[in-house]
């Protein structure tokens, strides 16, 4: 987990807590998004990282829905698993959201029906994983972008031959 300049408690809240997951958490001044996932990733000593923004709350089968996934297909070098971004019940957005959110459901259904497979054009850091190995050779977000660092990313990992992967039961609540 990596604190990127949070001044909302994050900290002490990191400090005291308790979990069995093995979670490392890591403090930075503010650097950005691409700088802050690069940052992590490069702390990272397990076999996969997972994205989750800060505004995702995870569904409780998020974690065990990207690992199963990765498990399925034998642990490729170079599958990156997508889950959704949901609008949570308790939830107002405002009406361009609502729109973008109407957006991604309509590529969820269309992915879960098997109309087409997933691409670059569906991942998103709010709710993703990746072989650590993969995403090294890959070097990580180009921390030049100040948006947008994760569709760059997406299509390099697109050009290196990855295959992209749908989970919809890998759930993220999107705030």
């Amino acid at each position: 987990i990596v604190s990127d300049g949070s001044t909302d408690g994050t900290h002490e809240f990191l400090a005291n807590f308790d979990t069995s997951l093995n979670l490392t958490w890591v403090q930075q001044k503010n650097s950005g998004a691409a700088a802050t996932r690069n940052y992590g990733y490069r702390q990272a000593q397990g076999k996969l990282v997972l994205f989750i923004d800060d505004d995702v709350v995870p569904h409780e089968e998020l974690l065990k829905q990207h690992y199963q996934s990765h498990l399925a297909a034998e642990m490729p070098h170079d599958l990156v698993v997508i889950g959704p971004m949901l609008t949570p019940e308790d939830h107002t957005s405002e009406p361009w959201v609502e729109w973008e959110q109407e957006m991604l459901y309509k590529q969820y259904e269309a992915m879960d029906r098997g109309d087409w497979t997933p691409t670059a054009r569906q991942f998103y850091t709010g709710n993703s994983s990746i072989p650590l190995t993969y995403l090294k050779e890959s070097g990580g977000f180009d921390e030049s972008f100040l948006r947008a660092e994760d569709v760059e990313l997406a299509l390099r990992l697109a050009d290196k031959g990855a295959t992209f992967a749908f989970n919809k039961d890998a759930i993220g609540y999107h705030y």
